[in-house]
């Protein structure tokens, strides 16, 4: 795992009309931590410490940095 990965976390428990939760790495090594990640879900405002073993990479966010650009030049923001 690195900065930037995007990852989801394979056999939660999803609520009735809730989503997956989708997190992004920031920081993949915690030195009091060894074995857990430090990222930021998307639907929180806060940052979380979670074991590495829960959760699955699905991207970085990298590799959607010109999409993500594109998206704000076509938009009102």
């Amino acid at each position: 795992m690195k900065k930037g990965d995007i990852v989801i976390m394979p056999g939660e428990t999803i609520l009735e009309d809730s989503t997956m939760s989708v997190g992004i790495v920031i920081e993949p090594q915690l030195p009091e931590h060894p074995k857990h990640v430090l990222l930021r879900w998307l639907d929180s405002d806060i940052d979380d410490i979670e074991p590495r073993d829960w959760l699955q990479v699905v991207g970085n966010i990298k590799q959607w940095k010109g999409t993500i650009s594109e998206l704000y030049m076509f938009s009102d923001l």
